[in-house]
């Protein structure tokens, strides 16, 4: 049963594979360690500039609520 879910997956894959270059990127995920979102601009903190951060805000969309599996982060 498994062999033909992925035979069928792997088809259908491939059925929607175009040689062309996509137009723009769909999704731009930032991953950042060790950096508070109240540091930032765009979060109402004056004291530094982030220019593409701020441009990808303006331009794009911000989710205010993100729920991480594991926030720990180095000491």
């Amino acid at each position: 049963m498994r062999s033909a879910f992925a035979a069928a997956l792997m088809a259908a894959s491939v059925a929607g594979c175009s040689h062309r270059e996509p137009a723009a990127p769909n999704v731009v995920l930032i991953l950042v360690d060790t950096l508070r979102a109240s540091r930032l601009p765009c979060h109402g903190y004056p004291e530094i500039g982030t220019p593409g951060i701020d441009r990808l805000v303006r331009e794009g969309i911000q989710f205010e609520t993100v729920i991480s599996q594991v926030p720990v982060t180095a000491p």
